[in-house]
């Protein structure tokens, strides 16, 4: 049994089964959408503002690596939790992939960065539904955003992955000034990309260099990889966690 399948018996029967039957009415409801009605389109804040956007950011001084979500979907809005929907494969994948080394649930999430020195944030503040909701512009600025958090911080992590290739684009335009043109795209491969973030902390007048990981998207409605093609490719970034300060040998 794989490291992925395990995570679903961890938590005991009742946890499983209501997960599970949380999942397959997702799919159904999600199959159902599909069939009657095209993707949504950009909506506008007012649309969600009865949601909290207030999801805080998991971070400390000694992470090694940033997680980068996109932003929340409406279960994690109304839940409080990153990744709190029991569709998205966010949670398993981290522990499958060994980048943390123990299963988590999205409620004990605030402890990752204590436990694994992982962290964790979003570009973008306001839930939607669908990714499709949320406009180039604001993803591209959330970038920014991101960017200055990580310049406040004393310590940088020398690592951030991003969650989505989508994330991994917006971050390219803020990093280059332009959109990936169509032979950026043709040469994008999942992993470690050539580009860095430059990180100036105050006090230090050489910038730090943050290197740049990117896996495909966690959520149920991401089609174009299997579980286990996310998985291998998450696997480069537990064994770079692993290497990285040996977190998994120096915990108990």
């Amino acid at each position: 049994m794989s490291r992925f399948e395990r995570f679903r018996f961890v938590e005991g029967g009742k946890a499983r089964e209501r997960d599970d039957q949380e999942a397959k009415r997702r799919k159904v409801y999600v199959r159902k959408r599909s069939d009657q009605r095209p993707s949504l389109g950009y909506a506008d804040p007012s649309k969600y503002a009865h949601l909290p956007d207030d999801l805080n950011d998991i971070m400390s001084e000694d992470m090694i690596l940033l997680g980068i979500g996109l932003n929340p979907g409406l279960m994690t809005a109304t839940r409080g939790y990153f990744f709190a929907n029991p569709g998205n494969l966010f949670w398993p994948l981290l522990y499958a992939s060994g980048i943390i080394g123990e299963p988590m649930r999205a409620e004990h999430s605030r402890c990752i960065v204590d436990r694994w020195h992982v962290g964790l944030t979003n570009i973008v503040n306001r839930p939607t539904r669908s990714s499709s909701e949320l406009s180039f512009d604001e993803c591209v600025l959330g970038c920014h955003r991101t960017h200055e958090k990580l310049q406040a911080l004393k310590i940088v992590p020398p690592a951030i992955v991003c969650f989505a290739k989508g994330i991994w684009e917006a971050f390219f335009c803020m990093i280059h000034g332009k959109k990936m043109s169509s032979s950026d795209k043709r040469a994008f491969a999942y992993g470690w990309q050539p580009d860095v973030l430059k990180i100036r902390t105050a006090g230090h007048d050489d910038p730090k260099c943050v290197r740049i990981f990117v896996i495909p998207g966690t959520s149920g409605r991401v089609t174009s990889h299997s579980i286990e093609e996310r998985i291998e490719i998450a696997r480069q970034l537990g064994d770079w966690t692993h290497h990285r300060i040996g977190v998994f040998a120096s915990k108990p």
